[in-house]
């Protein structure tokens, strides 16, 4: 048989069986997806919809007891809570707490919101004789010149520097030295200053940004589902070559071209750096690469990466 079309025929069944099972598992559960707001002519047909305006993240403990009454007077037994939207990842671990549900528990979710704490919680885990500290490299929260200037000491150039709680490498830049590190920062402060800037990629929280070592490799994504600290699933894809000096991605390839013993230390490097940080049941996405002496940590996303379709799943749902 001809092996560019071998097992052709069966894909359509497959995919048809794994839909039905998929469908099988989600019967008669009710999910909570937080999602941005939106406008009434785009809201999709789903079992309910309710608005609630939780763009204040400073006031996300007030927000979620809320949102909890709110889903409580609904009369309705919640299965799970989730999100698509990053900037959504703190708020719904707080709701799957305070209704004792599986998933990213807050202290987890606000580790990895904070890619410098997520780095350097990773760092210090060799003093608890943790095993994660060799993915990670001491990053720096940078607020403004003086930072900069402290940074110095312990990263080397050329280095990354990018918004601290950012999302899509919206910011990100390689610099060759302290002129042009202050230079983007300088440039950086003035640009983006408020969501409205840029919607979307963390300036909700803070326009801080981050100083770290420039990784040498290739770049590679690494979803991992877990539960209760097992690996239940990982998925491993390539991304191409970045944009020069900016990092935004330009193709992704999956599954991965790498050999089997490659994928393989990816993925034991993303699930311990996720258990280590408290990312023990969920679903994550882990930016790696792969560098001459092995896997290195980029950033981990405590939600699912990418721009996931909402479309299959919609009928389970209660959106808020």
């Amino acid at each position: 048989m001809d092996p560019d079309i071998a097992g052709l025929s069966v894909g359509p069944l497959l995919q048809t069986m794994c839909e039905r099972s998929q469908k099988y598992v989600m019967s008669g559960k009710f999910i909570v997806i937080l999602v941005d707001c939106l406008p009434n002519h785009k809201i999709p047909d789903i079992a309910t919809y309710l608005e609630y305006d939780f763009n204040e993240y400073t006031q996300d403990e007030t927000h979620a007891k809320n949102i909890v009454q709110m889903l409580l007077e609904q009369g309705t037994d919640l299965d799970g809570c989730c999100t698509f939207r990053e900037d959504c990842v703190p708020l719904k671990a707080r709701v799957s707490d305070i209704l004792g549900l599986h998933g990213v528990g807050l202290k987890g979710a606000m580790i990895a919101k904070k890619k410098s704490s997520t780095q350097n919680t990773l760092c210090d885990s060799a003093a608890d004789n943790g095993s994660a500290y060799m993915y990670a490299e001491r990053c720096h929260h940078i607020e403004n010149e003086g930072d900069l200037e402290s940074a110095e000491k312990t990263v080397e150039f050329p280095a990354i520097i990018k918004i601290e709680y950012g999302s899509s490498a919206v910011g990100a830049k390689l610099v060759r030295d302290m002129k042009e590190a202050k230079e983007h920062l300088r440039s950086q402060k003035e640009k983006l200053i408020c969501e409205k800037d840029h919607p979307g990629i963390g300036l909700r929280y803070d326009k801080s940004m981050l100083v770290m070592k420039y990784l040498e490799g290739t770049e590679h994504d690494i979803d991992v589902v877990l539960f209760n600290r097992k690996l239940v699933a990982a998925f491993v894809s390539d991304n191409a070559p970045t944009k020069k000096g900016f990092f935004t991605e330009t193709a992704a390839c999956m599954p991965s071209c790498l050999p089997n013993n490659k994928i393989e230390q990816l993925i034991t490097a993303a699930y311990q750096c996720c258990t280590e940080i408290g990312l023990v049941s969920g679903v994550f996405n882990v930016e790696m690469k792969m560098t001459p002496t092995g896997p290195k940590l980029i950033e981990i996303n405590a939600l699912m990466g990418d721009i996931i379709s909402e479309t299959g799943s919609r009928r389970f749902m209660v959106w808020i």
